[in-house]
């Protein structure tokens, strides 16, 4: 919280369950859903060379509801974000995989889906050689 806090950020969400990536991404869309967000975009906290111009851009495109974005991890399998137009259109399933998952989850729901490959979203740092890969936007 004091990390949010530093940066401005108007709230702050606890976990205090520590139950993983998709417990803790449902807990801040509720959170969201709760204070009237018509969007929600998910990024996890191990991309190093984020952009936040890239992000900007992402945002300030039309919102087309519902609609799921896709932003693909650099092997093209897993996600490294998503931004969800209704926020609850779909729930979101992120591990091994979930690019596709995504989209299937998206078409289930009677969404659009697109895929947008940011950059700076594309390398996350799960494993040792993920810290030897070049990074281009820091």
């Amino acid at each position: 919280i004091a990390l949010a806090s530093g940066y401005d950020a108007l709230d702050a969400i606890t976990d205090r369950t520590d139950n993983g990536h998709n417990a803790a991404v449902q807990l801040g869309m509720r959170a969201a859903r709760e204070r009237g967000a018509d969007r929600v975009l998910l990024v996890p906290g191990d991309v190093p060379a984020l952009d936040p111009a890239e992000l900007d851009e992402l945002l300030a495109r039309p919102e087309r509801g519902p609609e799921v974005v896709i932003m693909p991890d650099r092997h093209g399998s897993g996600t490294n974000g998503l931004l969800l137009t209704g926020p609850e259109v779909i729930t979101p399933a992120f591990g091994p995989g979930s690019r596709l998952r995504h989209a299937d989850l998206a078409a289930a729901a009677g969404a659009r889906s697109e895929v947008a490959e940011l950059t700076s979203l594309a390398l996350d740092v799960d494993t040792g050689e993920d810290l030897d890969a070049p990074i281009t936007h820091l």
